[in-house]
């Protein structure tokens, strides 16, 4: 992977991220996603904790997670509040420990971009909104998913790349793999 400024590639992500979710409505919280078992309520309360998560590897707690099986009954504003968080902080700082691995700072930041910007084209999609992630934001997070997510470390949590013309737009290509 080349040399990229991982906070540059966060911000843009979580810009990418807060433009499709921009005034999401309550009715439509109980739209499908492209993750089959999620709606679009459960996505975006796992985008929200994931921002929580990253944050929190720098800064520390932010506060107790949610009840098990409890429901915020706003999440698309407390993803906007963690996004808002993360974004103006200059977490995470240091190396992070995430079980038996030692994550540096910038490749954390790097996969919470990935992260955020493809769980914001799942959120896209369950709007029925077309945009793909930007390719200038794409590029760079293709060499950071075969980073974080090798072929042969795929199963079980990433299903099998889904194949596509290496000509593809960026966004979609990331998307594929």
């Amino acid at each position: 992977m080349t040399w990229i400024d991982t906070r540059v590639l966060l911000a843009c992500a979580i810009a990418y991220l807060m433009d499709v979710a921009r005034d999401v409505r309550g009715r439509e919280l109980a739209l499908p996603t492209p993750c089959s078992e999620w709606d679009l309520h459960l996505l975006l309360e796992h985008v929200a904790d994931g921002l929580a998560a990253v944050y929190e590897a720098g800064a520390g707690p932010i506060g107790p997670p949610p009840a098990a099986g409890a429901r915020q009954p706003d999440p698309a504003g407390v993803l906007r509040k963690n996004a808002a968080r993360l974004l103006a902080s200059d977490s995470p700082r240091g190396t992070v420990r995430n079980a038996d691995r030692c994550l540096p700072p910038g490749m954390l930041t790097a996969a919470a971009a990935l992260d955020i910007a493809v769980h914001g084209w799942d959120i896209a999609r369950a709007r029925a909104d077309p945009r793909p992630i930007p390719p200038d934001l794409a590029r760079p997070l293709l060499g950071v998913a075969a980073t974080v997510v090798p072929a042969a470390q795929r199963a079980p949590q990433f299903a099998p790349q889904f194949l596509i013309s290496a000509h593809a737009p960026p966004g979609d290509r990331l998307v594929a793999y």
